[in-house]
């Protein structure tokens, strides 16, 4: 029973209740409505009694019509608010329309239904975001571990062997041409070792493991000048940092390390740790070919990455560098004191 056929049958069946109301009370008080005459009085040639049943029924479906039109379009736009929310869409307020008491309630309640859903939508998207972070993070982080083993197992060590292979030769007397070409081939191989070492590095990077910023750059440093022919020059000072900005530092530092490795051709490293007010600055600068800031590529070397981690402990990441000039990274954060978080 749709709600037209609802309407009109509550309007006859009010008005008819009215008419037996009226009937019965004409019968115990004889003739005060004059029921009895209905019956043989005609209208326009039609009995009283059919004429007037005639206009009852035609009015209770024009009104019942009507009310029902203006149910329809109030539940109709009550529907469309449903499905605004459903959607996540907002809500269209429509002051123009005169609603039944018990249909503005029922708004009133999806405006706070839709106010509950946009806020748990918000929260979820917040944590499914930070989850989908950490999983990219984390499939990134072993995807860099597995390709820094194959690349230390097996290019690392095919250069290493090949530079013992070619320290060999050169125990051998040799021509004047064939002495050149084995000194040219010693410096590409040594160039390469400096940039594995670099890439290793780059990819791989050492965690602090529970020691103090200043000890993990000291433990990377002495393990890098086992290695590589870079003096490193460090003042780094003692200051107690929150383990995430300690570990975040610490990365920055292997990433430019690593950039000095493998672009600056740089023979010093000075590598500096202080404080400043309330703030903490990391400097790192070397003494190689450098490059123009005004054709910087930010995507490339990594610079990026660290301006990212500058950023997530609310810091800082400037580079300075010319051609010829060497370069200069300067991370400043601010100091918080020796939090644990």
């Amino acid at each position: 029973m749709n709600n037209y056929t609802r309407m009109i049958g509550v309007m006859l069946i009010l008005v008819y209740s009215l008419v037996f109301i009226f009937y019965i009370l004409d019968r115990i008080f004889t003739n005060i409505i004059y029921f009895q005459g209905m019956l043989y009085t005609q209208i326009i040639g039609v009995p009283a009694f059919l004429f007037l049943n005639i206009v009852v029924i035609l009015a209770c479906i024009v009104m019942g019509s009507l009310t029902a039109y203006k149910q329809n379009e109030q539940l109709a736009w009550i529907k469309g608010q449903m499905q605004a929310v459903d959607f996540g869409e907002p809500l269209d307020d429509n002051e123009e329309m005169m609603m039944q008491p018990e249909i503005y309630e029922l708004f009133q309640t999806i405006v706070k239904l839709n106010e509950s859903v946009r806020t748990i939508k918000h929260q979820n998207q917040l944590v499914t975001t930070g989850v989908n972070e950490q999983i990219v993070k984390k499939i990134v982080e072993e995807e860099r571990q597995r390709l820094a083993r194959d690349l230390h197992d097996s290019v690392s060590q095919q250069l290493f062997a090949a530079s013992m292979m070619l320290s060999a030769i050169k125990n051998h007397p040799l021509d004047e041409q064939p002495a050149k070409q084995v000194a040219i081939l010693g410096k590409m191989l040594h160039e390469a070792q400096l940039e594995m070492r670099a890439l290793l590095l780059h990819l791989r990077p050492l965690a602090l493991q529970n020691k103090s910023l200043r000890a993990g750059i000291q433990d990377l440093i002495s393990e890098l000048k086992k290695k590589i022919p870079l003096t490193i020059r460090m003042d780094i000072a003692d200051i107690t940092m929150s383990k995430g900005v300690e570990d975040h530092l610490f990365r920055i530092t292997q990433e430019a390390i690593s950039n000095t490795l493998r672009h600056a051709h740089a023979s010093q490293l000075a590598i500096e740790l202080f404080q400043v007010g309330d703030s903490v600055i990391l400097r790192l600068t070397d003494d190689g070919r450098g490059f123009d800031m005004s054709q910087r590529d930010e995507s490339r070397y990594g610079i990026n990455t660290m301006k990212e981690r500058a950023v997530e402990i609310g810091g800082n990441c400037q580079i300075i560098s010319a051609v010829k000039s060497g370069t200069r990274i300067e991370v400043k954060v601010p100091y918080t004191g020796g939090e644990t978080s």
